[in-house]
């Protein structure tokens, strides 16, 4: 990550056979835009201080000083206030980067935009597909908007992908949804069988049942990441990648 942002010199560590240009040179004059500030190391958090308080930087391996003249934009879905407290995330940083603060609700906070978006991500995956699907009906949408999206934004986006992937009319039909969605009590209607007559057994056999679907659910609506997975969980990211192993569950298989 520091060579991505600082840039590198030739030989500066190895593999580096060459020159590199990293972000902040890149983004001379123009906006520099850091998602996910909240993962970033302390360390590097360090370095970024000294870059927004100096409006200098020095490429890895080098000992030039190159100015530093672009905006900066950075977002993040964790609480930094919280992340202070606990002593992972610096306060001088974050009130260094504080100037504006923009808070963006999820999205079943404001459904009002699901039209738009929903609108957007059908021509974009029409056109990547070369499916001649030109809107949604209103069925559809209606649908759309009342569903809640635990995955927020990103998973309106998956589910209009999905959706242009199987629908075979000129428009989006609730068909071509997925089941969840058409029918959202679905969500809450989790069964699992119940095998062993002996109750401690039965116990064990549920929770293991119950364990699976809840990680399964939360790699699905974190797109695969695992660290956004279980902190939404609020899990130690150790326990909830051993209940990944326990159930033989890969992370890849729900990356988009």
């Amino acid at each position: 990550m520091e060579s991505e942002l600082f840039g590198h010199e030739k030989g500066a560590f190895t593999g580096a056979v060459e020159r590199r240009i990293g972000k902040f040179e890149v983004a001379q004059n123009g906006t520099i835009f850091l998602d996910e500030i909240g993962d970033l190391s302390i360390n590097l958090q360090q370095k970024l201080l000294r870059v927004l308080q100096e409006r200098t930087f020095e490429r890895l391996g080098g000992n030039t000083l190159m100015p530093v003249s672009a905006r900066f934009i950075t977002a993040t879905n964790h609480k930094l206030n919280k992340m202070i407290e606990e002593g992972r995330f610096r306060e001088d940083l974050f009130y260094r980067l504080n100037v504006i603060s923009i808070e963006i609700p999820p999205l079943k906070e404001r459904k009002e935009d699901i039209p738009l978006l929903a609108d957007v991500f059908l021509k974009r995956y029409a056109k990547q597909m070369e499916r001649s699907i030109v809107g949604l009906k209103p069925e559809t949408l209606e649908l759309l908007i009342q569903y809640d999206y635990p995955g927020n934004v990103r998973e309106l986006d998956n589910i209009i992908k999905g959706a242009a992937m199987l629908e075979k009319s000129g428009y989006l039909t609730p068909a071509s949804l997925p089941q969840f969605v058409r029918d959202p009590s679905e969500v809450s209607r989790v069964t699992f069988p119940i095998h062993s007559p002996i109750w401690k057994r039965a116990r064990r056999e549920l929770l293991a049942a119950f364990e699976k679907e809840f990680v399964i659910a939360r790699l699905r609506a974190s797109e695969g990441n695992v660290t956004q997975a279980a902190e939404e969980a609020q899990i130690e990211r150790q326990s909830f990648q051993r209940m990944m192993r326990r159930y033989g569950i890969h992370s890849e298989d729900f990356r988009a």
